[in-house]
């Protein structure tokens, strides 16, 4: 009997826990923002990562367009000997955005065409080239960097199966008589 009594009144001491813990109130606010914090945290990261990534489109577009202008005025082409091999072109657009960029990343493709309407513009790094041009050719300096997604929500958004984003910055100019 004395067994008996005891779980009885554990039994009732259950009964008005639960009874309790179903009136009070208290915890309510914790748990929705437990509901709440990740969507709002994702979307948060996610205008983050938007943010920085038109940054970079603008860093990258910048810096080609910079590098551009010292082709098109000649400024490259008449050093002569002192012309930048291919390293050192490419070293001069990453001089340009390295401070938001990592160069590493970068591929470089300049080269001169007959017309504007010879331009092919695909995407072939097997193909890339490297060639100031004279005076009044027309030049095409193209630069790619590939984006890795730091957050799984846009990279499941975009498409892509590698987990990088590949920006595109395209220059195309006759340069100038020199």
């Amino acid at each position: 009997m004395r067994e008996t009594a005891f779980h009885n009144s554990n039994a009732r001491t259950l009964g008005s826990l639960f009874k309790r813990l179903r009136k009070d109130r208290g915890g309510v606010a914790a748990i929705e923002f437990v509901l709440c914090a990740f969507p709002f945290f994702a979307l948060f990261l996610a205008i983050i990562e938007t943010a920085i990534l038109f940054t970079a489109g603008i860093v990258l577009e910048s810096g080609v367009q910079g590098v551009a202008r010292q082709i098109l005025t000649g400024q490259l082409q008449s050093a002569g000997d002192e012309a930048p091999t291919k390293e050192e072109f490419k070293q001069l657009v990453c001089d340009r955005i390295d401070y938001f960029l990592a160069c590493d990343k970068i591929q470089v493709d300049l080269k001169t065409f007959d017309d504007y309407s010879a331009i092919d513009l695909s995407y072939d790094p097997d193909g890339f080239g490297y060639d100031l041009g004279g005076s009044e050719d027309i030049n095409v300096l193209r630069v790619f960097y590939e984006w890795e997604w730091q957050t799984s929500m846009l990279h499941a958004l975009s498409g892509d199966d590698n987990g990088k984003l590949t920006f595109a910055s395209v220059a195309a100019f006759r340069n100038e008589p020199f």
